[in-house]
């Protein structure tokens, strides 16, 4: 395999090595201008525990602290390299008992149901496998009434189907289809919008 596909199929599932380690430094910088524009379209207000799945390099949970003073932030993702480095970023809210970051795979959580308030997934959706079985859980773990957040910057246009031809184990969708695995999985779509080729979906329990 050559180095460049080493390293982007690292983005699926960054490992402990050198091209891990370049993709998660990459994630938190390349996706600053998508996550500001999720962020933009979030109104949140005093929601109290927030769930960032396939957290990354963990900015995003950094975001959330920082948009939600009052709040504690969870953040969960199947690396354990992404694990590492967003648990080194966020090393004082998790002192201070503000946020809780473990390795652990979207299809199943460990966690209750109906435990968060806000769950989030920015940049992931593309490799949850089965995606089906991903939105079930997604939507057993939020709050009756709580709210879901999806943000890609890439969907299925050409450009997307590009990558996803690329890294291995992912997939690109649109909105609509987007749209309708999660009605089929008993959410309600509440809110979209979309920016070039990025897309952002809220749906609701």
């Amino acid at each position: 395999m050559n180095t460049f596909k080493q390293l982007i199929n690292n983005c699926a599932r960054p490992e402990n090595n050198c091209f891990g380690k370049i993709i998660l430094a990459g994630m938190n910088i390349a996706h600053t201008k998508v996550s500001k524009w999720g962020f933009s379209q979030f109104n949140l207000t005093n929601e109290q525990k927030i769930l960032d799945i396939g957290c990354g390099g963990g900015k995003n949970i950094s975001r959330f602290l920082h948009a939600l003073p009052e709040a504690k932030v969870y953040g969960i993702d199947y690396s354990s390299e992404s694990v590492r480095k967003s648990t080194k970023l966020n090393a004082r809210a998790i002192k201070e008992g503000r946020s809780e970051i473990i390795e652990g795979n979207v299809t199943a959580m460990p966690y209750a149901d109906e435990t968060f308030d806000v769950i989030s997934a920015f940049e992931t959706i593309y490799f949850w496998q089965p995606i089906e079985t991903s939105f079930k859980e997604v939507r057993r773990v939020l709050k009756t009434g709580g709210r879901f957040f999806i943000i890609c910057e890439m969907d299925n246009s050409k450009i997307g189907q590009q990558w996803a031809s690329r890294v291995n184990g992912m997939k690109t969708y649109s909105l609509e289809q987007l749209k309708t695995l999660l009605e089929e999985s008993g959410f309600k779509v509440s809110g979209t919008n979309t920016k070039k080729s990025s897309l952002f979906i809220e749906a609701t329990k």
